[in-house]
């Protein structure tokens, strides 16, 4: 895969207002501005480069507006590629957006790490209080 790199990564918490876009909730990620809109749908993205400044617009994956899936951050890796990271319980899972072929534009699930296992290991080797 490549080299990652750890940035600011923006919290996509579920509040906002459901038609409106608050400028005040935006926070810069990497080379990105990013903005929730209508309720974590979709997040609004703007590249900020002088010369040729973008506008575009994300849908976040319908899946993390379920009951379930409390929190999710959205950020980069890999230079400009966006990815989502998600909690579900003890699962952690991370998608990335796809640039390139025939699902272009989709998300796609790249990992999903289950910590149950890992959590009551490190549990049960730990020195308990009494």
């Amino acid at each position: 895969m490549g080299d990652w790199f750890l940035s600011p990564w923006l919290d996509v918490p579920h509040h906002e207002p459901k038609d409106e876009l608050l400028l005040e909730s935006g926070m810069r990620v990497g080379n990105f501005i990013y903005w929730p809109h209508q309720d974590r749908a979709y997040v609004v993205v703007l590249d900020p480069d002088p010369n040729n400044p973008r506008l575009f617009v994300e849908m976040i994956p319908p899946l993390l507006n379920l009951e379930g899936f409390p929190s999710s951050i959205l950020g980069q890796i890999n230079g400009d590629n966006m990815c989502i990271a998600y909690s579900n319980g003890f699962n952690i899972g991370f998608m990335l957006r796809q640039e390139d072929g025939l699902d272009a534009g989709a998300w796609a699930n790249i990992r999903v790490f289950n910590l149950a296992d890992p959590v009551n290991a490190k549990i049960a080797q730990s020195p308990r209080i009494r």
